[in-house]
């Protein structure tokens, strides 16, 4: 009967790393093994926690620069279309912002009206990618948890991300502010 698949099981005393699975992996390979069965050996049967850690952050580290990537142009295309029509608008609205000054309504009310406005114009679509945020980063946390092995590696990610996220979209937020007092204001 031929051997069809082998496992090596060991257990070490300290955390095992990837220098260690490549160790082992030569030694089964020269020592462990005749000539005659030497190709019927696969090296890939060894498994290292070390090397299946850096594995499971390679992995996460493409996911999540893959993900950052298609977050931010969603994030600006969004943002981008958002401040476009906000501004648009603010033309239509001008005459009604010059009532208000004409009736006695002080220029720092009107500003807080604006701000108001936008952050309600600008608060709405950020719900739905918190969410999605939240439930991606729990998805690769379930699917890749020896690289994210703490619950603060967790609670950073999406800490780092949703970070990031609105970081991107208050700077929107500010440059369609000051815009939007500029077409005001002319």
């Amino acid at each position: 009967m031929k051997i069809l698949d082998s496992f090596i099981m060991i257990n070490t005393v300290k955390l095992a790393t990837e220098k260690l699975y490549d160790d082992i992996g030569k030694y089964v390979e020269n020592t462990m093994t005749n000539n005659k069965d030497k190709f019927d050996l696969y090296v890939y049967n060894l498994s290292v926690k070390g090397d299946v850690i850096s594995e499971n952050r390679s992995i996460l580290t493409i996911f999540s620069f893959i993900l950052f990537y298609i977050a931010f142009i969603f994030t600006a295309i969004v943002a981008t279309i958002l401040a476009i029509q906000i501004l648009s608008d603010s033309t239509k609205y001008k005459y009604h912002y010059s009532i208000l000054s004409k009736l006695g309504v002080e220029q720092s009310q009107i500003y807080k009206t604006i701000r108001k406005q936008l952050l309600i114009f600008f608060l709405f679509p950020v719900i739905y990618p918190i969410i999605i945020d939240i439930s991606v980063t729990t998805s690769l946390n379930n699917l890749l948890n020896p690289a994210l092995s703490s619950e603060y590696s967790y609670l950073y990610a999406i800490l780092y991300s949703l970070s990031l996220f609105l970081f991107i979209y208050l700077i929107y937020f500010v440059a369609t502010y000051f815009g939007y007092k500029e077409n005001i204001e002319e």
